[in-house]
């Protein structure tokens, strides 16, 4: 894809990603830009916090990158209105039931196709832009 998508103001969509495995970062990262959207790339909550960001429209975050104050994150940038997407390489429905009660959008389990991936976001997206 050559364009780029864009939000209501006319800016390409961020979409945070943090994820501790490096190869998955940099798949991810490229997935994005492939697709038209911008990212910034975390290897944990911590590193995220540590920086302060021009508006994210979607984040996408491994469950195992939700350290202590992973939870806390998820439900504030949940009731800001952020979408959330967790990924994990675990099966396991507790996992699920503390992501989807914190506000994810979905959960996805790695791994996953791109275009699930892909799908995921433009649902989440859709519901966070006044298009």
């Amino acid at each position: 894809m050559s364009s780029f998508e864009t939000n209501s103001r006319g800016g390409q969509i961020l979409i945070i990603v943090i994820d501790g495995d490096p190869s998955v970062r940099r798949a991810l990262k490229r997935l994005l830009r492939s697709a038209g959207y911008q990212s910034a790339v975390y290897a944990s909550v911590k590193d995220f916090m540590k920086e302060a960001l021009p508006e994210a429209c979607l984040l996408i975050m491994d469950s195992q990158a939700s350290d202590p104050n992973g939870c806390d994150l998820l439900k504030a940038l949940s009731a800001k209105g952020l979408p959330i997407i967790l990924t994990t390489a675990h099966d396991r429905q507790t996992i699920k039931a503390r992501a989807m009660s914190s506000g994810a959008v979905a959960f996805l389990q790695k791994p996953f196709e791109d275009q699930v991936l892909l799908e995921a976001i433009r649902e989440g997206i859709s519901k966070a832009l006044p298009y």
